[in-house]
């Protein structure tokens, strides 16, 4: 597993890059900063200003935990917005797993 803590600022965008198979779970909690885990493989994180962006091997699952209180964050694969936090008010393309947790598979992502 690789992993990395961002403190949450005003704005965070979260990119990921596009893969064939895996699947990123975004969960909603009680936590203070933005982690990422990325499970089975490798994975690099690039953090500047407000943006995080990483790269792994092909197959990999992440796990995005945001702060319910974030103004801000965005989950990019590629181009494409999966899921959209701002001020309480979430969009997604990704499905709602149970209250607070969204799923979606990388081969679902157009």
């Amino acid at each position: 597993m690789a992993g990395v803590v961002v403190p949450l600022s005003d704005r965070l965008e979260i990119e990921l890059h596009p893969q064939d198979a895996g699947t990123i779970d975004v969960v909603l909690g009680e936590v203070p900063d933005v982690t990422v885990e990325a499970f089975n493989g490798p994975a690099t994180f690039d953090s500047q200003a407000e943006r995080l962006v990483i790269e792994g091997a092909q197959g990999l699952d992440y796990r995005i935990m945001i702060p319910r209180g974030a103004a801000l964050v965005e989950v990019l694969v590629g181009a494409t917005s999966i899921f959209r936090l701002e001020s309480d008010e979430v969009v997604t393309i990704a499905r709602s797993v149970v209250a607070g947790r969204y799923q979606i598979a990388f081969q679902d992502i157009r």
